[in-house]
Formats: C-alpha cells, structure tokens, sequence
C-alpha cells in the first residue's frame, strides 16, 4: 500500500520509541497474524508506503529470491546483522548453523530472542568486540544499505574482516534504485526512527567500495522479478576460495 503526500522534513531529528521492535511485538502478541501491524516508511521526497509487519517473521518462501539465496550460502558460524525478529536466524538454526543476530532494536532483540535466537544489540561499525570470529555474515532484506556509501561500506568491510574466520563469506542484498540515495524514516503508531540516508549501491560500487578492506566480490546474483531490482553480493576474504 503507498501513497503520496507533501514533502517531508530532509532535517535529522531524534527517534522517538522504537517503530520495529513495537511492531514486531505486536505480531508476535497476534501469533504472527497477518494485517496485525503495519510499518510505514515515509521518504523525504514525500513518497509513503505501508509494509505488513507480519513479513518479517516469514519463511523462506515468502523472501526475495536473492535473500533465499543469501540464506542458503550461509554456513558455520553466521552474524546476522540488522537480523530483526530473527526471520533468517531461526532457520538458519534449523540448519544447523550457529548464528548470532545484532540489530540495533531493543525490540527487535526482544522478539528475536523470544523466537530462540541467540540476539544482542548492536549496529556497525562497534559490532561484537567479545565474540569469537564468523564464516559468514548475512545482511539479508536490502541490509547492505546499512553499510553507508561508499566510504561507510569501506569502513564496515574493515570492521568485518576483523571478525572474520579464514575462508569467511559476506552474504548481501540490496536494491538498484535511481539516484542510490534515499532518505526516509519508519513509523509504527506514536513511534518514529530519525530521518537518515539509505544507500543502495550498485554491484560495481560494492567492487570499488571493498578495495583494501581484505574482501573481494566474488559473485553477484541479479533478480530483476522484485519491485526494484535486487541483487545478492556475496564477498569473500582475499586469497580465499
């Protein structure tokens, strides 16, 4: 569902509440029932869409084809970040990985852990300083925008390799949008994120982005089928297969 509404203020402000963790408990309240929550994500440009919270509890059947995908390369001992109410965490658990997820929610922690996942907050750059090291990290659901542009996406990559076992691979999506650049915020009932920048680059500028960081992009999987274009990156540690 989407409309359209005047402009929205470019300025960043503080968040007030935590728009994903409450809506994620109010699924969780309704048994994952679809319709029981929306999110809302307002762009600056004045672009407004509703997403069913209940989506981000779902199976793999009802992800993107290049998050399923993302899910399948995983293996060994996994970071989900930016892992929500833990919706690839708990079938990659099924799977037998030993998976860690991190978001910076307090309410997505919350639901992810009453789901049986193994959540702490945390966002990028300072992640898990006390952990042993990772083979794989997952940033599934358009998460590589969480990296920043391209000197985030630099930085994050360093940090990450500092996390990594030998041999570690980065499984991430995200969209091909015009401009590469959005501005938004998410709302769920009183509660709203501050106003931030998601960057959404493309394959070459992931290529361009991982240079001297220790990654390299070693395969990317196109989906041109989903409302914007997706892709899968995956990345692996220079010198390894």
């Amino acid at each position: 569902m989407s409309t359209r509404t005047p402009a929205a203020p470019a300025a960043s402000g503080p968040a007030l509440g935590d728009p994903f963790g409450d809506a994620y408990r109010a699924v969780l309240a309704a048994d994952g029932r679809p319709g029981a929550a929306h999110l809302v994500y307002e762009l600056s440009d004045g672009y407004v869409y509703a997403e069913d919270a209940a989506f981000y509890l779902s199976g793999p059947e009802a992800w993107w084809p290049v998050d399923r995908e993302a899910y399948l390369r995983c293996s060994g001992r996994v970071l989900d970040v930016g892992c929500g109410a833990g919706r690839q965490a708990v079938h990659l658990a099924a799977r037998g990985c030993e998976v860690v997820g991190v978001d910076p929610s307090p309410g997505a922690v919350e639901a992810a852990r009453a789901r049986g996942v193994r959540a702490r907050p945390g966002a990028l750059p300072d992640l898990l300083l006390d952990e042993p090291p990772f083979d794989s990290f997952l940033l599934s659901g358009a998460n590589l925008g969480l990296l920043g542009g391209a000197a985030g996406t630099r930085a994050a990559l360093r940090r990450l390799a500092g996390l990594a076992r030998p041999g570690a691979r980065i499984l991430g999506t995200t969209m091909i949008t015009p401009g590469g650049t959005t501005r938004m915020r998410v709302r769920f009932g009183a509660a709203a994120s501050e106003w931030s920048d998601f960057h959404f680059l493309p394959p070459d500028g992931i290529a361009e982005a991982a240079a001297e960081t220790g990654w390299r992009l070693a395969d990317v999987v196109h989906d041109p089928g989903t409302p914007w274009p997706t892709y899968l990156a995956e990345l692996h540690l220079e010198g390894e297969a």
